[in-house]
This record gives C-alpha cells, sequence and structure tokens, in this order.
C-alpha cells in the first residue's frame, strides 16, 4: 500500500460510500408526507418501499463473489453510488413507478457496498485493527442517516422535494469521480483466487460451513432487534407511555447517537482484545437486558431513567454491525471475504425485514411489552449460536505478539 496510513484512508473513504449510501436511503423516509401527496401514494408505502430495498440488496449481495473479481471491489464501490444517484433520479419523476424504480436500485446499491467494503479492508487492514477499522466504516451509516434527517426536509422546504432528491444524485455522482483517488492511491491487491463464485455457490458454502451458518443466523437475530428499537420505539412511546412525539423522538435520538458511539468504541475493545466474539456476545446480552426490561417494566420506568436505558440500548444494539463484519472476515479465507458476507447479508436482511413484522404482530395482538420481550429472545437466540472459538489468524497475531 501506498503509506502507513493506508488501512485508516481506505477505511475513510470506505465509510464516505457507506454514508453516502445510507443518506441515500434516508431521503424518501424522511420526505414521505411530500412525496406520498405527490405520487398519489398512502403514507403506509414507507412500509412496503423499505422492505423492496432489503429484498432487492439480496440479489447482488449474493453475486459479490463473481463479481468482485471480474470489475474489482473499488469499482463496484462506485457502481453502488451510481446505484443510489439513478435510483434517487428515478424518484424525482414524482410517480409510484419511479419511487417504486428507486427502492429497487437503492437495494442494489446497498447490495453491492457491503461485500466490495469489506473484501476491500480485509486486504488493506491487518487482522487485529480490522474490528476497529470495520467499525469506522460502518460508523458512516450513523452520520449519513443523521445528516439526511437534519438537512434534508431544509432543502425539500427551500427548492421542493423532487429537487432535494436530484441535488442528493449530484452528490453522489460527484463522490464517484473523487473514489479514482482513493483507487489510484491505493489499488486493491489482486484476487487470489482459482474461480469466481457465483450466488449459489455462495449460498452452498454458507449452508456447508458451521461457522457462516453461526454468523448468519447471529446477525438475523442482531439486525432483527436492532431494527424493532429503530422502526417500533416511537410507536411504543407515544402508545403506551403517553410520551410526546417530540420526546418520543429525543430518546429515540439518544439511542441513535449511542449507536454512533458504540460502532467505534467496540471496535476498539474487539481489537484491543483480539476476541471480536466475545465482544459480540457481551453486546448480544446487553440488548436482551435492555429489550427485557423494555418489555417488563417500560410503562413504569421513569422519564430520567429512559435516557441511560435508550442510551445504552443504542449503544449496544447498534453497536455491533463492524465488530460482526470484521469477525466474518476473520474466518475465511482473504479471496473469499466479499462472497461470504454477500451470503451472511442474505440472513441479515431476513432480519431487517421479518423482526418489525412479527414485532408490529405480536405488538398489535399482546401489546409492545411482549413484543419487546420477543425482541428480547432474539437477541439472546443471536448471542447462543455465535461461534465460540476465537478467529485463528487473531490467535495466530496474537501468539506472534
Amino acid at each position: 500500500m501506498s503509506s502507513s496510513r493506508g488501512p485508516m484512508a481506505v477505511s475513510l473513504w470506505l465509510g464516505s460510500v457507506v454514508g453516502a449510501a445510507a443518506f441515500a436511503y434516508t431521503v424518501i423516509p424522511v420526505l414521505a408526507p411530500e412525496v406520498a401527496r405527490d405520487a398519489q401514494l398512502p403514507l403506509t408505502f414507507v412500509g412496503w418501499y423499505t422492505a423492496a430495498v432489503w429484498l432487492s440488496q439480496i440479489f447482488l449481495s449474493t453475486s459479490s463473489g463473481s463479481l468482485i473479481p471480474r470489475f474489482g471491489a473499488w469499482r463496484l464501490t462506485q457502481a453502488c453510488l451510481v446505484c443510489c444517484a439513478a435510483g434517487l433520479c428515478c424518484a424525482a419523476t414524482g410517480t409510484a413507478w419511479g419511487v417504486a424504480a428507486c427502492a429497487l436500485l437503492l437495494g442494489l446499491g446497498h447490495g453491492l457496498e457491503g461485500p466490495a467494503s469489506s473484501q476491500l479492508l480485509s486486504q488493506f487492514v491487518p487482522p487485529r485493527q480490522q474490528p476497529l477499522l470495520f467499525s469506522l466504516k460502518q460508523a458512516g451509516v450513523q452520520v449519513g442517516s443523521f445528516v439526511a434527517s437534519a438537512s434534508l426536509p431544509l432543502i425539500a422546504l427551500a427548492f421542493g422535494w423532487q429537487k432535494a432528491c436530484l441535488l442528493v444524485a449530484l452528490v453522489l455522482l460527484a463522490g464517484v469521480v473523487s473514489m479514482r483517488r482513493a483507487m489510484n492511491q491505493w489499488p486493491a491487491p489482486a484476487m487470489i483466487t482459482g474461480r469466481r463464485i457465483g450466488p449459489i455457490e455462495s449460498l452452498r458454502r454458507l449452508a456447508a460451513s458451521r461457522e457462516l451458518r453461526r454468523m448468519s443466523l447471529c446477525a438475523g437475530a442482531f439486525a432483527a432487534t436492532q431494527i424493532c428499537l429503530n422502526g417500533w420505539f416511537v410507536t411504543y412511546a407515544v402508545a403506551e407511555r403517553g410520551a410526546s412525539l417530540i420526546q418520543a423522538g429525543q430518546w429515540l435520538a439518544i439511542a441513535q447517537a449511542g449507536g454512533f458511539v458504540g460502532r467505534i468504541l467496540w471496535g476498539w475493545v474487539a481489537s484491543r482484545s483480539g476476541n471480536p466474539a466475545a465482544v459480540l456476545r457481551g453486546l448480544g446480552l446487553v440488548t436482551a437486558a435492555c429489550a427485557g426490561l423494555l418489555g417488563l417494566f417500560g410503562a413504569q420506568i421513569p422519564d430520567p431513567w429512559m435516557w441511560p436505558l435508550l442510551a445504552i440500548f443504542g449503544l449496544t444494539a447498534a453497536g455491533w454491525n463492524g465488530v460482526f463484519l470484521a469477525e466474518v472476515s476473520l474466518r475465511v479465507p482473504p479471496s473469499e471475504v466479499g462472497s461470504a458476507t454477500g451470503a451472511v447479508m442474505v440472513v441479515m436482511t431476513a432480519g431487517l425485514v421479518g423482526g418489525p413484522l412479527a414485532f408490529g404482530a405480536i405488538g398489535s395482538i399482546a401489546g409492545f411489552g411482549p413484543a419487546y420481550l420477543m425482541a428480547a429472545a432474539i437477541a439472546l437466540f443471536g448471542v447462543s449460536v455465535l461461534p465460540r472459538s476465537q478467529t485463528p489468524r487473531l490467535q495466530s497475531e496474537s501468539k506472534a505478539d
């Protein structure tokens, strides 16, 4: 690599990509009332829009084993931004079909980003530093979502939501051009692989590997718990605690801030300890405890105590992603990181889609208390299936130290 700053620089570049993709994804939900009015859609369209994004990402994430060797990981990260920009241009038509095309293209973009960035980081970053730098990259999601939520309403108010979509698309395309600097300064090492791994073979390898099966089930469980916190907390706080919309939003905001801090903090802890799996188990246990407290005592917890509870909930429930992606990277051969990540993302996506549906079904029938207890049980399941062994590459590095 070009310099000793290579690993950190690559992580920051990829963090900007995932942040831009998160910004693009947030555009439609944040501007949903205006989009629904002009595209003649019901406000509930946000539900199917979100599901369509997550489901469409599966198509390209499972194809990463063949796409990365053919086009290169850097070019696929560029393609992620191109897909997101194209999707926002479709949405700017102001039609229902344009919004549907936007969901499809955004999902394809997100499906490219995860495996490609994991492949790049696994090749540039030493094993001991991977949990921290993977987590630093994933913190871009929180930054992109926050900036989008804070700025998009103002941009839409000044120019209209359709021009806001086009403006974001232009920024994304500018990012595509600027990434040529990173590609030239830190060219990706050649892939050491005999042949390309297609979607079916990626899933077969996932099914055949006991460790990857366990990791994928953990990802689905943790993703379901995280999305239930993000997607349902405001409704729960208003409906069952009698909180105002502003107060509920502030509580969720502290959880989101906790998630940003947690992604970097737990990556640092995992890198220092050399045992990412142990960190993930701890995060899952604390997440389950927070969800259990809300399920058992949510209506009785005094308002002042909700602040630290939600901060800890966000710190753990949203802080696992980078450590987890590094753990996947460290448990497969370097040339297969992209395909393994893409295969694991299939089960993760199932958690993102199925978690909120199950939470909402139980909440509508039995109330949000039992729904949060279900979320706690899902988090504990994720802890139970995690591999117990330390990754061989980290063990060998620890002995060398």
